[in-house]
């Protein structure tokens, strides 16, 4: 007896096939997703440390800056302050000594 293959049975051996791919990729695609989300989160999430650190940084630089200009301004400050009252004080002082 000789059998003869059709090609209807062609056809489904095909869609047979094709229905097996199928669902061994969407398998492969299915443990895989998790994974990658997983892995963009540990990218962010390393990017987002990485930005607060520099910002921290940055900060620290900008406070301990603007600490120096304010000391150095106060500094200042009372220099002529103390410029001021030595001169009104050695003014009037030679002016009571002078009469």
């Amino acid at each position: 007896m000789i059998c003869a293959v059709t090609q209807d049975d062609h056809c489904l051996d095909h869609i047979v096939t094709m229905q097996q791919s199928l669902e061994y990729y969407d398998r492969v695609l299915g443990q895989s997703h998790p994974a990658y989300l997983s892995g963009l989160n540990l990218v962010s999430a390393k990017a987002r440390n990485q930005l607060d650190q520099a910002a921290s940084k940055l900060s620290l630089i900008l406070v301990s800056r603007s600490l120096l200009v304010r000391d150095r301004y106060v500094m200042v400050s009372r220099r002529r302050l103390a410029d001021r009252l030595f001169d009104s004080r050695y003014v009037q002082h030679e002016c009571q000594e002078s009469p």
